[in-house]
């Protein structure tokens, strides 16, 4: 009897799998696919801001109709912020960065498969439109990872979740990157979704000071000068408080994170200094992920071990 219940698991398994598998095909195959069903798109947290009147928003005119792919996109979507999360996600899987430099407008961006950060940004405002969902295009200034600011501008977007309440969101580098004028598609594109304030102000300058979204908002003068904090940060679901102190306070000694223990671990608690000593004694706080070990060693005879 058991071997018989153990088969009869074992054939529903196999059904279940072969159905996800054939759908992702074809979701792939005719970009009609939706991100709504995922459980973590009911847990987020959204920011106040009164919208701009309709007259005030400037976006290159689109001679397109997105309403059938937009609705393709949010078909299963329950709100608005399930909307917004399906065409950010639609975005970052299927536009790649112009690295020539020649598409900025929403048509040209959906033909082509491919824009700049402002291309980007106008054929999610079309695509959000099309479903019913407000957002504005931020435009500023950036930092890249190093800290070095740009003097090109960048883009960037404000959604709207709810009634004068919406996320912060750059579908750009949610995408990928670029290096040396070559286009790497993003593992991880939701470092750039619904991102916390605190955040986002340390690698994105707004023209417009509404859109730091901060009690205390800073000047071009101290964003240019914060200290650069490690994008691994957010993946190991530490608060983004403590990365913003630091950079607001220009700590140099602030921890670095390396991307390469996020599949192993969270952590819970950190030294914030930077680089440990020998011989002092320090508190870690970790979470393990499902399945996982964890082995710490002790042996500073191995030089890569002391790094």
């Amino acid at each position: 009897m058991r071997k018989k219940i153990s088969q009869l698991l074992d054939y529903f398994i196999k059904i279940v799998t072969s159905l996800i598998c054939v759908g992702f095909v074809l979701g792939g195959l005719l970009f009609l696919y939706s991100e709504c069903f995922e459980e973590t798109s009911l847990n987020y947290k959204d920011y106040y801001k009164k919208p701009k009147n309709d007259e005030d928003i400037k976006v290159h005119e689109s001679h397109y109709d997105f309403t059938t792919l937009a609705e393709s996109i949010t078909q299963d979507c329950n709100s608005d912020y399930e909307k917004i999360r399906a065409i950010y996600k639609w975005l970052c899987d299927n536009i790649e960065y112009d690295t020539d430099y020649r598409i900025y407008h929403a048509d040209e961006c959906y033909d082509e498969r491919k824009g700049v950060c402002l291309a980007y940004c106008e054929l999610f405002y079309y695509l959000a439109k099309a479903v019913g969902v407000k957002s504005e295009i931020i435009s500023g200034n950036s930092r890249d990872s190093e800290g070095h600011f740009s003097e090109e501008g960048h883009a960037w977007i404000f959604a709207y979740t709810r009634k004068n309440h919406g996320i912060l969101m750059d579908p750009t580098w949610g995408a990928g990157s670029v290096d040396s004028r070559n286009f790497t598609r993003s593992k991880n594109c939701w470092h750039w979704f619904n991102v916390d304030p605190r955040w986002m102000i340390l690698r994105h300058y707004p023209k417009e000071e509404e859109y730091q979204l901060l009690d205390d908002p800073i000047s071009i003068d101290e964003f240019k000068s914060l200290s650069v904090i490690d994008e691994a940060y957010l993946d190991y679901e530490l608060d983004v408080k403590d990365a913003y102190e630091a950079a607001m306070n220009h700590t140099s000694n602030f921890p670095k994170f390396y991307s390469s223990g996020i599949s192993i671990l969270a952590l819970e608690d950190y030294p914030r200094t930077n680089p440990l000593q020998i011989g002092e004694f320090y508190e870690f706080r970790i979470k393990l992920h499902q399945n996982e070990r964890f082995t710490i060693i002790n042996d500073t005879s191995n030089p890569q071990l002391r790094a």
